[in-house]
């Protein structure tokens, strides 16, 4: 919860400082755009809860990948980079810097004393109004939601497929071949065929697992010692028992 907490209060305070420059209230924030991963696969009105996503907007759009969007734009009418251009040279900017901005070092800390310290929302709420900012008494009842896309790819066209290139990680070391580290995996990435130790890196959870390797009653595991490799798509023979 407190790994979370780090990074929600890191963005809720990248709101605040963006909402501290403009010079406005946060509950003068009526519609958030949500772009991106968040824009495709979050939950808005979660996030909306948690503190992802503004309090005070009472209309939240999920526009989904905009970059892929733009690329493909571009790609099938180059002419647009022009008014693009001038589209840019019309808005106003202001660039913020939020590791050198007081205003984000200040309310982060206030993030980090609520999520990581127990300060009460009582308190944490009393800290960022001395520091200027007017936050809304709380979420809207009911926010729009408004998903422009489904996938990040919205249009794959005829001519495109996904293909599986069956990416895969593999070692061999002499052991007992007590299978404790193939059983101990969560997600079924870890297989012993053909004598050889093989993790499929698309269900690996990685370093935030590691319980194949501290699971090994001979400490021989050794997750460094793998290598990539491309190749068939891993099988899943029935596992062995003890």
């Amino acid at each position: 919860m407190k790994e979370a907490g780090k990074a929600i209060g890191a963005i809720r305070a990248g709101h605040m400082s963006l909402i501290a420059a403009a010079g406005i209230d946060g509950g003068d924030v009526s519609v958030m755009y949500m772009a991106g991963a968040s824009g495709t696969y979050v939950d808005p009105v979660k996030a909306q809860a948690v503190g992802i996503v503004p309090a005070g907007a009472g209309r939240l759009v999920q526009v989904g990948n905009t970059s892929l969007a733009l690329a493909k734009d571009l790609a099938l009418d180059p002419d647009m980079i022009k008014p693009l251009n001038d589209l840019r040279g019309r808005l106003l900017t202001k660039h913020i810097m939020f590791a050198e901005d007081d205003m984000f070092r200040n309310l982060y800390v206030c993030e980090l004393a609520h999520w990581t310290e127990g300060m009460s929302e009582r308190r944490y709420s009393k800290a960022v109004e001395d520091l200027g900012i007017v936050l809304p008494s709380g979420p809207p009842s009911g926010p729009t939601v408004e998903r422009r896309v489904v996938r990040d790819i919205d249009d794959v066209g005829e001519g495109m497929t996904v293909a599986d290139c069956g990416t895969s990680m593999h070692a061999s070391w002499e052991c007992s071949g007590c299978m404790t580290c193939v059983r101990s995996c969560p997600e079924d990435a870890l297989v012993f065929e053909d004598g050889m130790f093989r993790i499929d890196t698309g269900r690996c959870l990685g370093t935030a697992c590691c319980r194949c390797q501290e699971g090994c009653p001979e400490k021989i595991f050794d997750q460094g010692s793998f290598s990539l490799g491309r190749g068939p798509g891993i099988s899943h023979p029935d596992r062995p028992c003890c």
